[in-house]
């Protein structure tokens, strides 16, 4: 379906850029408080491509979901790295092949989950 290709492409660019329904057994790594609200602020106020229409219940439970499994697969220094790698020199991201295998699990988890 379109529609729900344009979020999925939305959505990566969305938790590239920022870096629950599915529960989790284990989150291995808690992020501070203060991290995670501004993880789940800046990913459900990125406005959608234009003809995606998306619930904020949807929204909710997908950045929930997103930020369940960074806890539940990379450690807090490494979320630190990469995030200031992404607001630094996001091009530099493309060398950092563990963590995007890691954000292409956890967006197929997520997205298919919730939407499929």
């Amino acid at each position: 379906m379109k529609v729900k290709s344009r979020f999925a492409h939305f959505i990566l660019i969305t938790s590239l850029i920022t870096v629950s329904f599915v529960p989790f057994s284990v989150q291995a790594y808690e992020y501070p408080p203060k991290v995670k609200e501004k993880y789940m602020r800046d990913c459900l106020t990125q406005p959608l491509p234009p003809g995606v229409n998306v619930s904020y219940e949807d929204r909710l439970s997908y950045c929930n979901c997103m930020l369940n499994y960074l806890q539940s697969n990379l450690p807090y220094e490494e979320y630190k790295r990469i995030s200031n790698i992404m607001r630094t020199n996001i091009q530099s991201l493309q060398y950092e092949s563990e963590f995007l295998k890691i954000l292409e699990q956890g967006l197929t988890l997520c997205f298919e989950n919730i939407f499929g």
